[in-house]
């Protein structure tokens, strides 16, 4: 997990921008920091393609 907390400085150095995204378990993993503190997390969201097929079947039903 060492490596992800330095993602984002090691792009920036490289000048790439953003860590990209990746899917994985049926979430989405987005590298970010903390509000005040400005550590690192791994946020993760549902991926949107599952979570519209839910909220789909769930309408139907």
């Amino acid at each position: 997990m060492n490596g992800l907390r330095l993602a984002a400085e090691n792009r920036r150095k490289r000048g790439e921008g953003k860590p990209e995204t990746f899917g994985f378990l049926g979430f989405t993993h987005i590298c970010t920091v903390t509000g005040l503190t400005r550590k690192f997390k791994l946020k993760r969201v549902t991926i949107v393609k599952r979570r519209k097929a839910k909220l789909l079947s769930l309408k139907e039903s």
